[in-house]
C-alpha cells in the first residue's frame, strides 16, 4: 500500500516538504493509514493530488500541471510499502507505476455507474459484467495465460508465439513473396536445369538480332559435316594412275608435290612446248596424252574442293567459335563439347585432313571412325541449334511473362528446398502449428468455461428472482445468456442478453 509522500515539487501549488530546496518529508506528515481523509479549501491542491494517484496508476504525464511559469522538472517522490519492504515510486523513472490503485471520482461513475434514466451504449460496455467463484477465476486464469504470459517472453502463449512468428517473417528473404513460398510442398527434380533452359530462353529473345547474325557466321553452322565425309573418303581411281605413279616414283621424292606440278604445267602448256624448259614434248607425247587423261576435269575439280574444305577444317579454332558467343551468353552449344576430349579428337581428324590434302587417294575412312563419327555428332547437333536461332521469331509479350512467372516459380522452389530456406520453413511451421494448438485449447477452455457459467446461472436463476422480489423489483429475470470475451484479459464473463419481464408490461433488452 502507499505509505507515504516524500516530495512533491513544481506540480501545482503543492510543495511537500514546504522548502524551496530538495529536501524530502522526513516526519508523518502525509502519511497515509487504513483509512486517510484529505480535506482543504478550493485550489490548494485536493483534485491536483488526485492527478498524482491516476498518473502513478495509468502512467499519465503530468506535464500540463507543471507550476506557472516554473522552469525546473516536475519531482515527485511516494514511499510504498508491501509485506515487510518499502520500495519507492518516483516520476519519470521506471518505478513509476503501481496497478493497485482505484480512484472513485466523477470520471469513475461516468465510466462504470449507472445514474440516467436509460441505459445508454456506454453503459453497457460495464455495466453486464459479472465473475462468479474462485473456480470460475481459476478457468479465467488459465485462459489468460493462454492467451498471454504475466512477463511476455515464455515463447508458448499466444501473444509470444504471434510476437516469435512476426519477428520470423522479418527475416524472410525479400527477393521472395512468403504467401506462395508456403504453399510449395514438392520439390522439383532437375530444377537447375530447368532454371538454366528458362533463362536461355529469355536471354536469346534479348539477344535474338545479335545472335542470328553469329549463327550464320559460325563454321558450325557453315560446315557441310556429310558433305566433308563424302568428300575425304573418296579417290581418285583413274587407269593411267599406275602409269603416272610409276614415272614420277622414279624421278622425284614428293609423288603428291609432283602431281600438282605436273597438272599446274598442263593447264599452262601450249602446243608441244614445255612451259618450265621449253623443250619440245613431242618425243614423250605418249606419256602427254597419259597426263592429259589423269589431270582431267575430275580430278582438278576434286582437288580443288579437297583443297577448299581443308582450308577451313584445318583452320577451325574451338575457342574462338565459343568466344564469338560469349558475349551473348549463348552456351548451347558449350554445354554439348567436352572441351578437352573435342580437341583431342580434331586434332586427328586434322591429321588425316592434311594427309587427304597431300594425297587425294589417302584412305581416311571417315565413314568408319568413331573419332569422326563424334566430331559429326558435335557439328549436327551445334547446326540444328544455329539453325534454330536464325529461324527464331521474337517471343511475344504473354509469353516472355509466362516465362519469367515459371522462371519465379522455380527459383522459389530451389529457394524453398536449399539449407535456408528449409531451416526457415520448419522454424515457420513449428510455431505456425504451436500457435494453432495454443488457440484450439484457448477455444476448449473458452466453451468449457461457457458451460460451467451456464450452469451456475440457470442454477442460480430462480435465487437471483427472489431477491429481486424481496427488494421489491417491479421485474423478474426470465433469461440469461452469459458468453465469453476475450476483448479484455480482466472481464472474461458478460451477459450477453437479458429478459426483464415488469409486473405491468415486458421489456426486452440486448
Amino acid at each position: 500500500m502507499l505509505k507515504k509522500i516524500l516530495k512533491i515539487k513544481n506540480l501545482g501549488r503543492l510543495n511537500i516538504p514546504n522548502k524551496d530546496d530538495n529536501s524530502e518529508n522526513n516526519n508523518d506528515d502525509f502519511s497515509f493509514k487504513k483509512n486517510t481523509l484529505i480535506f482543504g479549501d478550493n485550489t490548494y491542491g485536493k483534485t491536483t493530488l488526485v492527478s498524482v494517484f491516476k498518473s502513478l496508476k495509468s502512467g499519465e504525464s503530468l506535464d500540463n500541471r507543471k507550476k506557472f511559469k516554473s522552469k525546473e522538472a516536475i519531482q515527485i517522490k511516494i514511499e510504498n510499502y508491501q509485506d515487510g519492504v518499502s520500495s519507492f515510486h518516483e516520476y519519470t523513472k521506471d518505478t513509476w507505476g503501481n496497478d493497485n490503485i482505484l480512484i472513485f471520482d466523477s470520471d469513475f461513475i461516468k465510466d462504470h455507474i449507472f445514474s440516467e434514466d436509460q441505459i445508454k451504449s456506454e453503459h453497457l460496455k460495464s455495466l453486464p459484467r459479472i465473475l462468479i467463484g474462485d473456480c470460475i477465476k481459476q478457468e479465467i486464469d488459465g485462459i489468460n495465460l493462454i492467451i498471454k504470459c504475466d512477463k511476455g517472453d515464455c515463447d508458448n502463449c499466444e501473444f509470444c508465439l504471434n510476437n516469435k512468428l512476426s519477428k520470423h517473417k522479418n527475416t524472410f528473404s525479400k527477393d521472395y513473396q512468403l504467401a506462395p513460398f508456403l504453399q510449395i510442398d514438392t520439390e522439383i527434380l532437375d530444377i537447375d536445369k530447368k532454371i538454366k533452359e528458362k533463362e536461355n530462353v529469355l536471354s536469346i529473345d534479348e539477344k535474338l538480332s545479335d545472335l542470328k547474325k553469329k549463327s550464320q557466321e559460325s563454321d558450325f553452322y557453315k560446315f557441310d559435316i556429310q558433305a566433308i565425309e563424302d568428300l575425304f573418303d573418296k579417290k581418285i581411281n583413274n587407269i593411267f594412275e599406275s602409269i603416272i605413279e610409276k614415272h614420277l616414283s622414279e624421278k622425284t621424292n614428293n609423288l603428291e608435290k609432283a602431281k600438282g606440278f605436273l597438272g599446274y604445267g598442263l593447264r599452262l602448256k601450249k602446243d608441244n612446248i614445255c612451259p618450265f624448259c621449253s623443250q619440245d614434248t613431242t618425243s614423250v607425247q605418249g606419256f602427254m596424252d597419259n597426263l592429259s587423261s589423269y589431270f582431267d576435269k575430275e580430278y582438278i575439280d576434286f582437288k580443288d574442293e579437297i583443297e577448299k574444305f581443308s582450308k577451313t577444317f584445318l583452320s577451325f579454332d574451338l575457342e574462338k567459335e565459343l568466344l564469338s558467343f560469349d558475349k551473348l551468353s549463348f552456351i548451347s552449344i558449350e554445354e554439348l563439347i567436352n572441351k578437352e576430349e573435342f580437341e583431342k579428337v580434331m586434332t586427328n581428324i586434322q591429321n588425316k585432313v592434311q594427309q587427304k590434302k597431300n594425297d587425294l587417294n589417302f584412305d581416311c575412312d571417315f565413314k568408319n571412325d568413331p573419332e569422326f563419327t563424334y566430331l559429326k555428332d558435335i557439328f549436327s547437333k551445334s547446326k540444328g541449334i544455329l539453325t534454330e536461332i536464325i529461324n527464331k521469331p521474337a517471343l511475344t509479350y504473354l509469353e516472355k511473362t509466362k516465362l519469367n512467372q515459371d522462371l519465379s516459380s522455380l527459383k522459389l522452389n530451389k529457394y524453398r528446398y536449399s539449407k535456408e530456406g528449409a531451416t526457415f520453413f520448419n522454424e515457420y511451421e513449428m510455431i505456425s502449428n504451436k500457435l494453432k494448438s495454443k488457440n484450439t485449447n484457448k477455444k476448449t477452455a473458452q466453451e468449457e468455461l461457457k458451460k460451467k457459467v451456464n450452469t451456475i446461472f440457470e442454477d442460480n436463476l430462480q435465487n437471483i428472482n427472489f431477491f429481486l422480489s424481496e427488494l421489491k423489483a417491479d421485474f423478474q429475470i426470465t433469461k440469461l445468456t452469459p458468453s465469453v470475451d476475450n476483448r479484455d484479459r480482466n472481464n472474461y464473463l458478460k451477459i450477453g442478453e437479458y429478459t426483464l419481464t415488469a409486473s405491468k408490461a415486458s421489456v426486452n433488452t440486448k
